[in-house]
């Protein structure tokens, strides 16, 4: 059964009722961790202390690219986090580390064939316009056309491969004995026929995210686990774990205690 965008927003909005608190701390954790990360990027290569030097910029591309790829696997802990939410089971700051026992080069790899991808998608575009820019052969306005073209149809065309390459991550985190391009092609065909419902759900949130932006980016926080929640579902509901019972509940009793007197 395919949920509408409007009955996965409704899930995740039930059950993040009382645990916004958790998700909004671990959002700010991820975060700062990312910040003085970036922070410690700009301190190391000296990019503001040699402005007219490019060899700092390359160096402070590279590290940002190396580190990024290791933030993404906090990333991955923190939609681990929400996996257990969604799915009714134990969910704690634990979850955020939970990538990093299991595979994290796995985790790496997905997200660096997916900036791959996008670089690749893009690559053409930038070309057409560096020659443009540099060439000097007096048809710069045509060449400036010609790659504002190519730029447009590449994040298209990125968008339409970063909708059917968007489940590798839960797919690890359901098996991280998984294979990476094994989750890659199982999120193609998880998403075919989808692409278009997930491409909707995540445009009905560009309201939301704006409300957000107007109160400096702290709405943000608690828009980010609304969208995080409804894209678990989303999960749930295309693998068809949505449609099976739901587990049973154990209620596991303390003995009682005896005591000697």
């Amino acid at each position: 059964m395919k949920r509408t965008s409007a009955q996965l927003k409704q899930m995740a909005k039930d059950r993040l009722l009382g645990n916004y608190g958790m998700c909004i701390a671990l959002s700010i954790i991820v975060s700062v961790i990312s910040s003085a990360v970036m922070f410690l990027c700009e301190f190391a290569t000296g990019i503001y202390r040699y402005p007219m030097s490019p060899a700092p910029y390359i160096l402070y591309f590279v590290l940002v690219i190396i580190l990024s790829l290791l933030i993404s696997v906090f990333s991955a802990g923190l939609t681990y986090y929400y996996m257990n939410l969604c799915r009714g089971r134990k969910a704690d700051i634990g979850n955020l580390l939970f990538a990093f026992k299991h595979h994290p080069d796995k985790f790496i790899l997905v997200s660096l064939l997916l900036f791959l991808i996008t670089f690749l998608c893009l690559v053409p575009g930038y070309v057409v316009l560096f020659i443009g820019i540099f060439t000097r052969t007096g048809s710069e306005l045509l060449m400036a056309f010609i790659a504002i073209v190519l730029l447009i149809a590449g994040v298209v065309f990125d968008y339409i491969l970063m909708l059917m390459f968007s489940q590798p991550y839960y797919i690890l985190l359901d098996d991280p004995t998984k294979g990476v391009i094994q989750s890659m092609k199982e999120s193609a065909q998880l998403m075919r026929g989808n692409k278009g419902r997930f491409f909707y759900i995540n445009l009905s949130f560009i309201g939301w995210m704006l409300l957000g932006a107007l109160s400096f980016g702290i709405g943000m926080l608690w828009v980010s686990a609304y969208l995080s929640a409804t894209q678990v579902y989303f999960y749930l509901d295309i693998t068809g774990e949505l449609d099976r019972p739901a587990e049973p509940v154990i209620d596991v009793q303390p003995e009682p205690q005896q005591y000697m007197y």
